[in-house]
């Protein structure tokens, strides 16, 4: 649980003030390659830091903030989207830029970036409610579909096999996810919540089920036939703030903004439930039935399934907390924290749990 932290302050070369947009771990698991984290604040570059005690990489490719970012399965490049509408490949290796994509309407801002498991697809949604399906060996867009009959949807999520796609998250929280095909464009599924609207989504490792939570509900749906499989409610006491899914969706996960986290294992709600400080701003299954959770004050991983509390994370900077990510294999754990608050400190910690 020892923290090797890097405090990088406002102002710096590397950052402008704002808070952090969005973390993303990507760790060795078939390439001889160092762990790596990239990391993107408000107003500055994307950071890829790969174990030195400095930064590797300093990516300025976008005007406006970094919307998203996501490694290539390889681990050897990564895919930054950006509010000028922009998408950006890059080596991890050299930092260079290999690739700019643009094709979405003048003024729309890329809201969501999802690289497919071949390492050559990438998908990237638009405000302008469209999503486009991109080649990178051949430099140009394979597929564009029209999400606006549908809704204005700011979230995609890819299956593992690679063959489909689903969107959600609209402004309007009456519209469904839906589920696509990832060749032809074809709209394959809606998934329309019986009792409530859908706030978040999650696909299942194994891509045959499709989890959605609203406020206070959470529904497993059939991912072939679009069925609803279980439903299970937390209560109107509360709101459901996060969604977390173990491998192949065994377990399921879902934090509360009164701080508590409902557990299901194999569709049955487990008896205890675990409690933090303050509302749960996070959480994320590491390996096995650890279970990472963290709010505005502390960062803890529990063993989900018996309640236990196994560690907390030293170094955390309690209410500054802001975004969190873990590696692959449950191995290391990374926060980002930062606000006005502060002092104009933002600091990336990273933890070998």
């Amino acid at each position: 649980g020892d923290a090797a932290a890097q405090e990088l302050r406002a102002g710096a070369r590397w950052f402008q003030p704002g808070l952090p947009r969005e973390l993303v771990w990507r760790v060795l698991t078939l390439v001889p390659r160092p762990p790596q984290v990239a990391w993107a604040f408000a107003d500055g570059p994307v950071t890829l830091w790969q174990g030195s005690s400095r930064p590797l990489h300093e990516f300025w490719g976008h005007e406006g903030p970094v919307l998203g970012l996501r490694f290539f399965p390889a681990g050897d490049k990564l895919v930054t989207a950006g509010a000028d509408g922009r998408s950006v490949v890059w080596s991890s290796d050299s930092g260079r830029a290999l690739l700019a994509l643009e094709g979405h309407e003048a003024g729309a801002a890329v809201h969501d970036v999802q690289v497919f498991p071949d390492g050559d697809r990438l998908l990237t949604l638009g405000s302008d409610g469209f999503l486009i399906i991109w080649s990178c060996s051949a430099a140009r867009d394979l597929l564009r579909v029209d999400l606006r009959p549908v809704g204005q949807h700011r979230v995609v999520r890819v299956f593992p096999q690679g063959d489909r796609f689903v969107t959600g998250l609209s402004r309007l929280w009456v519209d469904p996810a839906v589920i696509w095909n990832a060749s032809s464009g074809e709209r394959l599924l809606e998934l329309r919540a019986p009792i409530e609207t859908i706030r978040f989504f999650d696909v299942s490792s194994c891509g045959t089920k499709v989890v959605t939570a609203g406020y206070a509900s959470v529904v497993v749906w059939n991912a072939t036939d679009g069925l609803v499989s279980r439903v299970a409610q937390v209560g109107r006491s509360t709101w459901i703030s996060s969604l977390a899914l173990s491998n192949r969706a065994a377990m399921i996960a879902v934090g509360s903004l009164d701080g508590i986290i409902f557990v299901w294992k194999d569709g049955v709600q487990q008896p205890r439930l675990l409690e933090m400080k303050t509302g749960v701003v996070a959480i994320s299954f590491l390996a096995g039935e650890r279970l990472l959770a963290f709010s505005d004050v502390q960062a803890i991983i529990w063993n989900a399934a018996t309640g236990e509390k196994l560690q907390r994370l030293d170094g955390a900077k309690g209410e500054d907390l802001q975004h969190v990510a873990a590696s692959p294999d449950g191995e290391l754990v990374a926060a980002c924290s930062g606000s006005s608050r502060s002092a104009g400190v933002q600091r990336t910690t990273i933890w070998d749990v």
